[in-house]
């Protein structure tokens, strides 16, 4: 599974492969996982920390939903998302 993310409005872009074998166990780590404190403390200092493998995109590379699985973007707790199978799961519930 290949997920497009785009790190701090444009900052840096990547090609992030979760570890997870299915959308449902990646939505599941994603909301357990997720939490403000993670996202601020940690992923929004180094993206890398989330689980998986990483590879740096040129920054003029676009999303192509026929190239990946999903997009997400990080910057800080209130604004990072995750969209898979046409649903966006974010890291502070709007509910």
């Amino acid at each position: 599974m290949k997920i497009f993310v785009d790190e701090e409005y444009g900052y840096r872009l990547w090609c992030w492969e979760p570890a997870f074998e299915s959308v449902n166990e990646l939505v599941d780590w994603w909301k357990q996982t997720m939490t403000e404190e993670y996202v601020d403390d940690f992923v929004f200092y180094d993206v890398t920390e989330m689980t998986g493998e990483w590879k740096e995109l040129n920054y003029d590379e676009q999303f192509d939903p026929t190239k990946y699985d999903g997009q997400s973007s990080i910057h800080t707790s209130n604004d990072t998302f995750l969209t898979v199978d046409g649903y966006t799961y974010g890291v502070i519930e709007e509910n």
